[in-house]
């Protein structure tokens, strides 16, 4: 039997950066990832996403907190738009509606804790976290940045402003 070096990093990986959005003084990028594993079931994937500050050359990643004011009207919409989008696609184990999505159940997922990613038409919001490996085909969560404008703040209330 011959020994053969084993890859544990994975037999394939494809990688697109792509500009999302602009402004006087940033370009957002998004940064979509899939790989897969040697002898995994399957492969996996991931969406990020960065900003470049034009004037200081700085690199900086988000998380909700960073572009939204945090208060009940936003936790009532969030929680709102949330579980419709969860419930859409419901598996058979899973409690969406009993959730809460703000780190006040055993499970500790906080959204606002969560990476953003600035897309063309919306922000994404990585439920990574919240969802099993199973799941993953849901964490694609867009919010329209329309729905957004009465939270918006630091870069995300630039990008409104426009």
């Amino acid at each position: 039997m011959e020994n053969e070096e084993l890859n544990y990093y994975g037999n394939e990986i494809s990688q697109n950066l792509k500009i999302a959005k602009i402004t006087k003084d940033k370009i957002f990028f998004e940064n979509f990832v899939d790989y897969s594993y040697s002898g995994a079931a399957h492969p996996s994937f991931y969406t990020s996403g960065f900003s470049l500050d034009t004037k200081t050359m700085e690199l900086k990643t988000y998380l909700l907190s960073d572009v939204v004011e945090d208060s009940s009207k936003f936790r009532n919409f969030i929680n709102k738009i949330l579980k419709e989008y969860l419930t859409k696609n419901k598996e058979e184990w899973a409690d969406w509606d009993e959730r809460d999505y703000f780190g006040k159940d055993e499970f500790e997922f906080n959204i606002l804790k969560q990476e953003v990613v600035f897309k063309e038409r919306g922000l994404y919001i990585n439920l990574r976290y919240l969802l099993s490996e199973a799941g993953r085909s849901m964490d694609f969560f867009e919010v329209p940045y329309e729905n957004l404008k009465d939270f918006a703040k630091g870069d995300l209330k630039r990008i409104l402003e426009k």
